[in-house]
């Protein structure tokens, strides 16, 4: 969780700075729209109650995964998709090769809460079937 969450945080540094860098985007629009998806990832990640925390629970009084996870998809598909709105066409391109990524990454997050290796006591996807699952979502993801 705490690597996924670092992650996506870090597409903030494409928009600001990547995508200006080369062209991709307006300057302002990479900078507005990077610390709008910062601000509200921030406000996401602390209401999950999950990052930077130790135990295999969420911090009391924190969302729900799931409702956790249905912010952290919104917030970045928004992002995404504005993103692709204001870029140039060699951006857009980049972006569209990039979405395989974010979706294998948002798979692999579910999987990990409600499979075998995450923190139910009673996992829904039990193992060896968790595993099957990831074997399915890595050639997807590969195709």
């Amino acid at each position: 969780m705490q690597l996924l969450v670092i992650t996506f945080a870090g597409c903030a540094v494409y928009g600001a700075y990547t995508s200006v860098v080369n062209g991709w985007l307006p300057r302002r629009t990479g900078q507005v729209l990077s610390l709008a998806f910062l601000g509200a990832w921030i406000f996401i990640t602390v209401r999950g109650g999950w990052f930077m925390n130790v135990t295999d629970t969420a911090r009391a009084g924190s969302w729900g995964f799931p409702l956790y996870f249905t912010a952290m998809t919104a917030a970045i598909a928004l992002y995404v998709v504005a993103l692709r709105a204001a870029s140039t066409r060699e951006g857009r391109r980049h972006l569209d090769a990039g979405v395989w990524l974010i979706a294998t990454l948002l798979a692999v997050l579910v999987l990990s809460h409600y499979g075998g290796f995450g923190p139910l006591r009673t996992p829904e996807i039990a193992y060896p079937y968790d595993l099957l699952v990831l074997l399915a979502v890595s050639l997807a993801a590969y195709w």
